[in-house]
């Protein structure tokens, strides 16, 4: 059975005016997962960082990403949209009252044909990418 260590860190939103899965989020906070490392950030790749960690709050050892250490990313793939979450290694997280409800609007924006009209959240605050 594999084990792994969960530890507090914080991480911090980005793009939550331009996104509707990021909307609402707070500029920051504190939270407890396994931080995955990558072998490059998806934002060299054109992804759209939603959530990143910030890897001088705990100690990444040799799973350190530096400056740019992201958790949450979109992006597209022909017509589709894909979602990614490094959250929800431990069932809490499902119901953590800041992720929950990011998850939640994720479905719907990946969910979202993009020819259609844009989701109205509230007046000039989000727009469906």
């Amino acid at each position: 059975m594999a084990t792994w260590a969960c530890t507090r860190a914080t991480v911090y939103s980005e793009n939550r005016m331009r996104h509707l899965a990021a909307s609402g989020l707070p500029e920051s906070w504190e939270t407890e997962e396994e931080w995955y490392a990558f072998d490059y950030s998806p934002r060299t790749r054109g992804s759209t960082i939603l959530v990143r960690v910030d890897e001088s709050t705990y100690e990444p050892g040799k799973a350190s990403m530096g400056e740019d250490h992201p958790m949450v990313w979109t992006h597209g793939t022909g017509l589709g949209r894909v979602f990614y979450s490094a959250f929800g290694h431990t069932a809490q997280a499902y119901s953590d009252p800041i992720l929950e409800p990011m998850m939640e609007k994720a479905v719907i924006w990946a969910g979202w044909y993009h020819r259609r009209k844009p989701i109205q959240l509230a007046p000039g605050t989000v727009e469906l990418q």
